[in-house]
């Protein structure tokens, strides 16, 4: 799953936008569990979905990974999720 941290949050971008099970989950329950090198952690995600917040979530992915790879993988930008890191 691809990423972007910053300043103790991590984004997720839903490839299929607010058509993606996994945000739709969110959005009903959003607690989460992170596993990292076999370490776990309980989060609460945050769905985003006003369009600036998006934009600025779409402008760090095509900054890490590129815009043009963005292009290529997400078909709906629509929705980001936000996870504050304790």
């Amino acid at each position: 799953m691809w990423f972007v941290d910053q300043k103790n949050k991590i984004y997720l971008l839903p490839v299929n936008g607010s058509d993606t099970n996994w945000y739709k989950n969110v959005r009903v329950n959003p607690s989460m569990t992170l596993t990292v090198d076999k370490r776990s952690l309980q989060v609460k995600a945050k769905p985003l979905d006003e369009p600036n917040r998006v934009k600025e979530v779409i402008n760090l992915f095509g900054a890490k990974y590129s815009a043009d790879e963005i292009e290529k993988w997400y078909t709906k930008l629509d929705v980001a999720v936000e996870i504050p890191l304790p």
